[in-house]
């Protein structure tokens, strides 16, 4: 079965509308902490109280299994090296950066706390590809945004999205 790559910017719309409103049919935890997603390099917003002002991932340091089991590993074959990262955003997607379609995205392996293997983690297979439609390779980093879509649901929680209430954002 191929990975098919959408470019319509309806369909990425219609995609993150569905993921948000299933939200409440799975409901995660609460984080306190800005979560990094991936390298895309985008933070949470502050809309579950205040950020801990702490680094939990710096320079590669390594963070202690299970504390970030939404944090996905790229791949193109169930044990092959990372390509990328990502995080998983509902049961079924992952959001990952757009330069990553340059690789053979096949696998995605959610919860693992290698860089390779099949030790820990599960592996689901990618059956969608969702790149933003405004993506180019000539903008470096503008609209770097792919979502991928899962064979089947993650057993592992997904990350707690921000919501787009404005309420962190002040006139003047």
């Amino acid at each position: 079965m191929g990975t098919r790559l959408a470019h319509t910017d309806e369909a990425l719309h219609a995609k993150v509308a569905e993921i948000n409103h299933n939200e409440q049919a799975f409901p995660v935890h609460q984080s306190q902490a800005p979560v990094a997603l991936g390298c895309i390099g985008v933070a949470s917003a502050s809309a579950y109280g205040t950020p801990i002002e702490r680094e939990l991932i710096l320079s590669g340091a390594v963070v202690p299994i299970g504390i970030k089991s939404y944090v996905t590993s790229v791949r193109s074959t169930p044990d092959g090296d990372t390509v990328c990262g990502g995080n998983l955003i509902s049961p079924t997607h992952v959001l990952t950066a757009s330069h990553c379609v340059t690789y053979d995205i096949r696998w995605v392996s959610v919860g693992t706390h290698y860089n390779n293997g099949t030790l820990d983690g599960e592996q689901i297979r990618v059956v969608s590809v969702m790149n933003h439609p405004n993506y180019s390779e000539n903008v470096k980093y503008a609209d770097d945004f792919l979502v991928l879509e899962l064979e089947r649901p993650s057993k592992f929680k997904p990350v707690k999205l921000a919501v787009s209430d404005d309420s962190d954002f002040k006139a003047g």
